[in-house]
């Protein structure tokens, strides 16, 4: 009663007491104010969320699906309680990277918010750095065998291992040094390499299993030294080449046999070891038979060119079987049936070689290889062999040369440009592959 009638006590001859009622006035409407705010910005954000659909357009962006939406609720509310508990800078630290990592920390059931944000290549960075993240993401990649043969396994078991191969494929796949490192790290991992040997082998109920786990083969195949110990894994290579010659279940037969090829090709670019251990698994027919299958040829082709072209001199006559599908090997009279037989004609091939060159002047760096195969085709079609030579001086060859080493670039020296790095750099530059020319 007294606050409405404004009746804050007597004041009489009390000089103490003088300032009392604008003092108290003035706090009662400072508290008002408050209050009037807090109403306000509850009403503003009650209005955001529920009628503008807040929550809801950033789990559309961030594409955490229908379970995200309770994490970001819990991000949401966690971050308003500390600014209305604390600071507002309390709530202002806070982001989605770091409320993700906490969650994970915490054995929360909420650690696929963090796969989402992988995809931003600065989050990408963080996690590499964040102590312990990333073992505790390749912890939950691990999958026993009855968990994979077991048809009853329940779908939350096997999505925990999905999401894990999620984020470690970005992250594998991250461009740029950041990548390098992160590709260093995941492969210095003693049992990243083993999870996936794991579904690849027992994976086969679960092809989409075993295709992260290949693509992310593939990504850490762009650097040497994880090439390595990739190879040097066990019974990778030959569970790759299972699933190449006769895997994929009737939902999906075709992208996981090609992810595997394009896995295969990789590994064997540029190093020996890896071409040795192939060889020795003793698969060169099946390599040549796959050439008739459509699917299969040109992950087949790329596997015996990288055999041919990196394998010991030790190894040429093994590879001597091979002489239909290498064109280094071929005699000129064997290269003619190999046309004959794809019904192609070497002039076709010719004019077909001069028209990359002649067009990609400044090869893109999507394609930093494009006029090195092409040259290098021209080199062998030419060789010993007098008609390819006349083709190609009628096509005014030697001016399309003479422009290639006027514009060749670094990138051009490597098989793999990953953002602004070059990765797996070629024995030879296209500048000296032109002058064979």
């Amino acid at each position: 009663m007294r606050l409405i009638q404004h009746d804050y006590g007597k004041v009489g001859d009390n000089q103490d007491k003088k300032n009392r009622k604008p003092a108290l006035f003035i706090f009662y409407s400072l508290a008002l104010a408050e209050a009037t705010l807090f109403l306000m910005e509850r009403a503003f954000w009650e209005w955001r969320v529920r009628f503008c659909r807040l929550l809801d357009h950033v789990n559309e962006e961030c594409e955490l699906g229908p379970s995200g939406m309770v994490s970001i609720r819990r991000f949401f509310y966690d971050a308003y309680s500390r600014c209305v508990n604390g600071s507002i800078f309390d709530g202002l630290q806070m982001d989605m990277f770091t409320f993700a990592t906490d969650l994970l920390a915490s054995n929360s059931p909420d650690e696929q918010v963090i796969g989402n944000l992988a995809r931003d290549h600065d989050n990408c960075g963080k996690i590499g750095k964040t102590r312990g993240l990333l073992s505790r993401i390749i912890d939950f990649s691990h999958a026993e065998e009855r968990l994979l043969k077991n048809k009853n396994v329940a779908e939350s078991q096997i999505d925990i291992v999905k999401r894990s191969l999620q984020v470690l494929k970005k992250l594998a796949a991250t461009t740029g040094t950041t990548g390098k490192k992160l590709r260093k790290e995941i492969s210095e991992r003693v049992f990243t390499i083993s999870n996936i040997r794991h579904i690849l082998r027992y994976g086969e109920m679960h092809p989409r299993l075993q295709k992260h786990g290949i693509d992310i083969l593939t990504s850490l195949a762009q650097e040497s030294e994880a090439t390595e110990r990739i190879g040097n894994t066990g019974g990778v290579l030959k569970y790759l080449f299972d699933i190449f010659f006769t895997g994929g279940t009737r939902e999906d037969p075709n992208k996981v046999r090609t992810a595997a090829g394009d896995a295969l090709a990789y590994l064997a670019l540029g190093s020996e070891n890896n071409c040795h251990r192939i060889l020795n698994l003793h698969v060169l027919e099946r390599l040549v038979g796959a050439l008739e299958d459509p699917l299969l040829r040109i992950n087949a082709a790329r596997i015996l060119r990288h055999l041919c072209s990196y394998s010991d001199p030790g190894f040429s006559d093994l590879l001597k079987g091979v002489t239909a599908a290498a064109p280094t090997l071929m005699t000129p009279e064997e290269s003619g049936i190999s046309f004959e037989k794809a019904n192609v004609t070497e002039a076709e091939l010719a004019t077909a070689l001069f028209q990359i060159l002649d067009k990609h002047r400044y090869p893109p760096v999507e394609f930093p290889r494009i006029r090195r195969f092409a040259i290098e085709l021209a080199i062998w079609m030419m060789r010993d062999n007098k008609t390819d030579v006349s083709i190609f001086k009628d096509m005014e060859m030697k001016r399309v040369l003479e422009n290639v080493l006027e514009t060749t670039a670094e990138f051009e020296s490597f098989n793999i440009v990953s953002g602004t790095v070059g990765l797996k750099q070629h024995r030879n530059s296209i500048h000296s592959w032109s002058k064979k020319l």
